[in-house]
Formats: C-alpha cells, sequence, structure tokens
C-alpha cells in the first residue's frame, strides 16, 4: 500500500453546478448540489467499540488501525451505524499520535422525523483523544422517506467515547 494513497485528503471542489467529493483511498467520485440544505439538524451521539481488530506499524512514525464501531444517535438523528473505522496514527501504534480516520457505511434511522436510510462518508481528524470529522450523506441513497435527503453532519467529541453533532440538510 502506497503512503501517498493511504493519506490522500478529501477534495472538495465547489463550483455554481456541483460540489465533487472523492472518498480517501478510492478513484470513485460524488457529486453533492452547491445549493445551501435548509433544514438545521443537531444533538448527541454515543460510541460503542471493543477496540481494533487490526493495528499494523508501517514505519517508525506511521501506523494503521482498522476499528469497527457503532454510533448511536439522539436528537434530530435517531438511529445508529456501524463501520470500520481506517486510521493513520502518526506515530508509534502504542503511543499518543496525531491521527486521520475515514469510513463509509449505512445510516437506518430517522433525520428530522423522516424514517428511512441513507449511504455517507465520513472523515476528519483525532488530536489528543478528541475527534472532529464531517459525516457526508451519498446523494441519491436515501430510501423510504429519506430519499431526497443531502447534505452534512459535523460530528466532535471524545475519540471512541460520545460527542455532539449539528448539520444542515435537504429532506
Amino acid at each position: 500500500m502506497k503512503i501517498g494513497k493511504l493519506l490522500a485528503a478529501t477534495a472538495l471542489v465547489c463550483s455554481s453546478a456541483a460540489v465533487l467529493m472523492a472518498p480517501v483511498g478510492t478513484a470513485q467520485a460524488y457529486q453533492y448540489q452547491c445549493a445551501q440544505p435548509e433544514l438545521e439538524a443537531a444533538g448527541s451521539f454515543t460510541v460503542e467499540t471493543q477496540g481494533p481488530n487490526f493495528l499494523f506499524q508501517i514505519s517508525e512514525d506511521l501506523c494503521f488501525i482498522n476499528l469497527p464501531a457503532t454510533f448511536i444517535f439522539e436528537g434530530d438523528l435517531e438511529g445508529s451505524f456501524s463501520s470500520d473505522f481506517h486510521i493513520a496514527h502518526f506515530g508509534a501504534c502504542d503511543q499518543p499520535a496525531f491521527e486521520i480516520f475515514w469510513t463509509k457505511g449505512t445510516y437506518e434511522g430517522s433525520v428530522l422525523g423522516g424514517e428511512g436510510t441513507f449511504d455517507y462518508n465520513f472523515q476528519g481528524t483525532i488530536v489528543d483523544n478528541f475527534a472532529d470529522g464531517t459525516l457526508f450523506v451519498k446523494p441519491g441513497s436515501g430510501t423510504d422517506e429519506l430519499e431526497d435527503l443531502s447534505g452534512y453532519f459535523s460530528l466532535s467529541g471524545i475519540s471512541g467515547v460520545s460527542g455532539d453533532y449539528e448539520g444542515s440538510v435537504d429532506l
């Protein structure tokens, strides 16, 4: 695995027509509409995990971690998702260090009272055990009452424990 691919950042380019997003580590691209979402959503979340299921010390200054986790949401989001988080840990695996993470999957539950599912891409950073990331709704992936859902959610909190979210969506 090439380090450059592992550390590739999500590219967001917005014109008057669309936003392009390339998920980390893939050549896949999604189109997002630039129109500002109209509805605000906020609440809290908790995280459940049994710890990493894979650690690999790539070099002295880089450890790759795979961490299965479940996020449970309350507030304007009522539901959950479970996925494997891929984490680039910039140091020895057993020492504190700056981290970036990315994952994708499917959320199941409600958004502002509308029930269904949607696919997402979620990426961010962890510094001193504080996580900060953005969960992007994959356009066209919603089901049932979330069929037309678009937007994003910003999540922040204690890594692997709990936190708060806020976002802007269109239903």
